[in-house]
């Protein structure tokens, strides 16, 4: 979460607002499954090791990891992630799903290995672009990829790698 108190906050800069301007509602280094993380999946094979949560398919599949987390739709926040790819398949995307609600409706910030990334809003089984398919220097291919949404007053602000990529006004959040 990022407090309501705005100071001399520069929210287009990654560190553009101070730490102690923003408290933690949630957070996992995956050193063990202290958050109750489910492992068991038939098409799935997943473990916590060594600070990661590894997720294996034999196959192409869409899935999705996700965890519930109450926060101030209203409010001002961050929400973040830091992932990257195994796969070798340039049709893959991966990222961060948030404002998701128990319909499926959601917000998507993805990535490919190939560099593109795309921010979107899927709403009753249809997908709308809120930033089309475009490239970025700061994704990495197979590396660690850091993706953060912030939102402060009626913006959100989308960084990839703590480089500023889309600016567009803030909707609100279907779900947690």
């Amino acid at each position: 979460g990022v407090s309501q108190h705005r100071g001399s906050w520069t929210p287009e800069r990654y560190h553009g607002i101070p730490e102690n301007d923003k408290f933690a509602v949630f957070f996992d280094e995956f050193e063990d499954n202290r958050n109750r993380w489910i492992l068991e999946s038939n098409s799935l094979k997943m473990k916590i090791r060594d600070g990661e949560f590894v997720c294996e398919s034999p196959k192409p599949l869409t899935y999705l990891k996700r965890r519930t987390i109450p926060m101030n739709h209203h409010g001002n926040y961050e929400v973040e992630i830091r992932i990257r790819f195994e796969s070798t398949s340039s049709n893959s995307l991966t990222g961060l799903t948030f404002g998701r609600d128990l319909k499926g409706n959601e917000y998507n910030f993805y990535f490919t290995p190939s560099g593109r990334y795309r921010i979107s809003r899927y709403y009753e089984g249809k997908a709308f672009n809120i930033q089309n398919w475009a490239y970025s220097k700061e994704l990495i291919g197979h590396a660690y990829n850091t993706l953060t949404v912030r939102k402060i007053s009626s913006n959100w602000f989308f960084f990839i790698n703590q480089k500023l990529v889309a600016k567009t006004q803030s909707d609100d959040l279907f779900g947690n």
